[in-house]
């Protein structure tokens, strides 16, 4: 008895076949061919994000090549994906691209959502820009899910923003720079 092995040639496909002929060793062959049905893995989506970065108060924290950090995906399928992101107590903005669609483009909230293929939703996320309330000392914690049909794959980016030296100028129009002087109340 004989065994028989299958390997696909690397291509995502959903059906196979191949022919094959039998030899008894008494002069009789059968030819025949047998189809096989392939059931494709989805793989997840693959998130690549800085996974921490310091910022001053009050600072805007840019992503991309420029930027303070980076966010990328990868999806083995290459399917159409869907991003979302959230994060309290900022402003989120994002310049979509060509081939991005903006869901949710509204960034005020603290959230944003797009979606496109793999190669147009890194270069939109290469022009994200995160704005902390500039009250903000702490750590800010960018969620980021990504969603391509089938499964959903999660990161964080935590955005530690430190307490920075304001200088405060006063000009209330006054001759003088004292609260003495009616102008300046």
């Amino acid at each position: 008895a004989g065994l028989v092995s299958y390997a696909n040639h690397g291509e995502p496909v959903t059906a196979d076949q191949f022919s094959f002929s039998v030899d008894d060793g008494a002069g009789t062959t059968t030819q025949g061919s047998l189809a096989i049905n392939v059931v494709l893995q989805d793989d997840p989506v693959v998130i690549t994000a800085t996974e921490s970065l310091q910022s001053v108060q009050g600072s805007t924290i840019q992503f991309g090549p420029a930027g303070d950090g980076s966010i990328s995906v990868f999806d083995e399928e290459d399917a159409m994906i869907t991003v979302s992101l959230s994060a309290t107590d900022t402003e989120l903005a994002i310049v979509a691209t060509p081939g991005v669609t903006m869901i949710d483009a509204d960034g005020t909230d603290g959230t944003l959502q797009f979606s496109g293929s793999q190669d147009d939703i890194n270069a939109t996320l290469d022009l994200l820009t995160v704005t902390p309330d500039v009250a903000t000392i702490g750590t800010i914690v960018l969620n980021i899910a990504v969603d391509d049909g089938n499964t959903v794959s999660n990161d964080t980016v935590d955005m530690n923003m430190n307490s920075g030296v304001f200088t405060m100028v006063w000009d209330g129009g006054g001759a003088t720079d004292d609260w003495s002087d009616p102008l300046n109340r």
